[in-house]
């Protein structure tokens, strides 16, 4: 198979989509800091990601939180928003124990519909049920992160 094509009555020709790079891409945010007091859902500090999808490609974004809750039987949510705060999707997790760090991740696989221009993709967190407060806790060592990965053609 060739590893270029060519346009269609332009002449141009074109790498194969399956030629183009994979992988992280440069996109990580980082955060080595706890969150803490969070009752409401809030953006989760230095956890944001501006990039703009590459046609024909697909994407992947992984939010890894360790979180606590003051009250067992709490619910928190942690959210991937886009930069206007609308949800995109989310994940809940439920505590054993209060105030014990609980890792979690989210994982989100985008549609081809992505636009081409430029995107922010954020992770949030907050309690959704009860009334303990909830933590982000994070660490030079044990950090939040958010990535967005190309996984490949479609």
């Amino acid at each position: 198979m060739p590893r270029q094509v060519e346009i269609v009555g332009s002449g141009a020709k074109v790498d194969q989509p399956w030629y183009s790079a994979w992988g992280l891409e440069g996109r990580i945010a980082t955060a080595s800091a706890d969150q803490t007091g969070i009752t409401t859902i809030v953006d989760i500090t230095s956890l944001t990601l501006t990039w703009t999808p590459t046609p024909g490609r697909r994407y992947r974004c992984v939010i890894y939180v360790r979180v606590e809750d003051s009250v067992v039987t709490d619910i928190v949510t942690i959210t991937l928003a886009n930069g206007s705060n609308t949800v995109i999707n989310t994940g809940d997790c439920d505590f054993g124990r209060a105030n014990t760090g609980v890792p979690r991740t989210l994982i989100y696989n985008a549609p081809a519909s992505l636009p081409q221009t430029s995107v922010t993709w954020k992770a949030r967190i907050g309690r959704s049920v009860g009334t303990g407060t909830v933590k982000c806790a994070s660490s030079a060592t044990s950090f939040a992160f958010i990535t967005i990965e190309d996984t490949g053609p479609f």
